[in-house]
């Protein structure tokens, strides 16, 4: 088994993808962007109950992961580990000063 390694670059990519496949809403000149409509509200509500309803942890891939490990099937390259959670400290300082 092998962990693809997730780079912002491809996460940025995604989210372009995804945006060009949501229908926009045309606005009319007279209603200004920031207005928040009754229906957006009720949109923002149903999907913030479906976030609440996915389970923060991925149960199943969890279980495949460890049985990966128990085989000796998953490669770790001990590196690049190192320099993600260096990267990721690095950014949680960044953003936290």
């Amino acid at each position: 088994m092998k962990i693809n390694k997730v780079t912002t670059a491809s996460l940025s990519a995604i989210a372009t993808e995804n945006k060009s496949k949501v229908p926009t809403k045309k606005l009319s000149p007279s209603v200004p962007h920031n207005d928040v409509r009754v229906g957006d509200t009720a949109t923002i509500a149903t999907a913030a109950k479906t976030l609440s309803e996915i389970p923060d942890i991925d149960m199943e891939k969890v279980k495949q992961v460890q049985q990966a490990i128990a085989k000796g099937e998953l490669k770790i390259d001990l590196t690049s580990l190192a320099q993600s959670i260096m990267n990721e400290h690095l950014l949680d300082k960044t953003n936290n000063d």
